[in-house]
């Protein structure tokens, strides 16, 4: 069996990444990218909450919705509620 990397992920990078015209949207993008190649990305309700709250203020509702759905669905990235619920899942 191989041992799955866990990266739990902060809600910034998350939100950097998907503003195109934030300084730090390549960086964001860049490490995002680099971590899932080794890692299985966690996000939990906060995190979504916030990047949801955050993108709907930045750009809109409809992109807010596409953005953390597009997260929710990605198959690098892992929701938890908690930390047990996660366990299970593996």
């Amino acid at each position: 069996m191989d041992t799955v990397k866990l990266t739990m992920m902060d809600s910034n990078v998350i939100i950097f990444s998907n503003v195109e015209n934030y300084p730090e949207h390549k960086a964001a993008v860049t490490k995002i990218e680099e971590l899932a190649k080794n890692n299985k990305l966690v996000v939990n309700l906060i995190i979504v909450s916030e990047v949801f709250h955050k993108l709907f203020r930045i750009l809109s509702l409809e992109e807010a919705y596409k953005r953390t759905s597009a997260l929710l669905e990605s198959e690098t990235v892992c929701y938890t509620l908690n930390f047990a619920t996660f366990i299970d899942f593996f």
